[in-house]
């Protein structure tokens, strides 16, 4: 069973980490990897 709630701080830091990881995944083929650490790093 899945439940959905509010974000939390505790939250944060694996949302982060999912999201960076999708961006990495999605954009690998099409930026360099120091182009996709520097816009993570500018969006956190």
């Amino acid at each position: 069973m899945i439940t959905i709630e509010p974000a939390k701080k505790q939250h944060v830091e694996g949302i982060v980490r999912v999201c960076s990881e999708g961006y990495r995944q999605t954009y690998r083929e099409t930026y360099s990897t120091e182009y996709m650490e520097r816009v993570i790093r500018e969006i956190l």
